[in-house]
């Protein structure tokens, strides 16, 4: 079994970190794009305000707060899951971890991942 410390390090390493926080963002913008309703998405023709003649092309998805941050839940489950799944590239002694965990250690895992994302 791989050393816990270990595990922990990889975790805690910042650039490791900034990935998992680059694909929840990822998968969360995803979902606002592919459902902007259920995230309280509201088409602006004008998002900065300036005269009509000049907003042309600028109009994007509004989104209210509770939405994105509905989206972020959402994205952040999927990327938790996904560690468990295997779906990412990640560090060996985290690969190593996942071979032979059980439930302890897949809620303690969460929890730490919850926290870093």
């Amino acid at each position: 079994m791989v050393n816990k410390v270990k595990v922990i390090n990889e975790l805690f390493n910042e650039k490791f970190q900034q990935e998992l926080r680059k694909m929840a963002e990822d998968k969360a913008d995803e979902l606002m794009n592919e459902n902007p309703e259920e995230y309280g998405g509201r088409w602006d023709t004008n998002p900065y305000c300036v005269e009509p003649q000049l907003a042309s092309g600028s109009a994007c998805w509004e989104f209210p707060d509770w939405g994105e941050e509905k989206a972020y839940e959402e994205a952040t489950d999927y990327v938790v899951n996904g560690f468990f799944e295997h779906n990412y590239d990640l560090p060996e002694v985290i690969e190593e971890f996942l071979e032979d965990y059980n439930n302890y250690d897949r809620e303690w895992l969460e929890a730490i991942l919850y926290h870093i994302i």
